[in-house]
């Protein structure tokens, strides 16, 4: 990363031979990680940072912690810059939400199971039937999901940017309907905007990403 940063930042005399194009065009650079050595390593060299608290719960705390307390400022960033990531299923009712959300659980016990693949549909999900152990680690492992309706999901987001003083939020929606997906997004950004406080909230940031991911 430092050698990647030294090879595109502004210079006089660029690196030979001068990549194309290079220096000069060093873009906001980030440390995306999922553990304390990234959050370390984020606060040593002075750069934003971005923990994937979706696939990582269990660590975010000690992370954020870290990050927080050891960061130096640098020429890039002169204080902690912060963003969560977190698994979000928005729906306009609980019901609805809890039902997507098959998709994601059923998922999560094949790749447990040495079988990962797309997600499955709704329907799939719910003509499953779950052994006492394998709904055990289902709900274990979407513990820290927001799962709901708008205004629920929204105070969980709200309650999460306030444990680790995010500046934003990176929303993750595993849905198996692209439609669903969309329509999660749009429900959060609404009820999120609508309801803001007057204290500035964190910045959501959404990403389109395949079913497989």
């Amino acid at each position: 990363m430092v050698e990647l940063i030294e090879y595109l930042i502004p210079r006089e005399s660029p690196p030979h031979p001068a990549p194309t194009p290079g220096a000069g065009y060093l873009p906001e650079v980030w440390l995306l990680g999922s553990s304390t050595y990234s959050a370390q390593l984020a606060a040593h060299l002075g750069l934003p940072f971005s923990f994937a608290y979706h696939f990582a719960p269990a660590l975010l705390d000690e992370a954020v912690g870290l990050y927080h307390d050891t960061f130096r400022p640098s020429r890039f960033l002169e204080s902690p810059y912060l963003m969560v990531a977190a698994s979000v299923i928005c729906a306009p009712d609980e019901l609805e939400a809890q039902w997507l959300a098959g998709s994601n659980a059923l998922n999560l016990i094949q790749r447990a199971q040495g079988r990962p693949g797309p997600l499955p549909s709704p329907d799939e999900a719910a003509a499953y039937t779950m052994s006492a152990s394998e709904t055990a680690f289902v709900r274990d492992a979407l513990a820290t999901h927001a799962i709901g309706a708008p205004e629920m999901v929204t105070q969980k987001l709200r309650t999460l940017a306030s444990r680790t003083g995010a500046q934003e939020l990176m929303i993750s929606t595993r849905v198996h309907s692209l439609d669903a997906r969309v329509r999660s997004f749009s429900l959060l950004a609404e009820e999120w905007g609508s309801s803001s406080p007057e204290k500035k909230q964190p910045e959501l940031d959404s990403r389109l990403s395949s079913s497989t991911l």
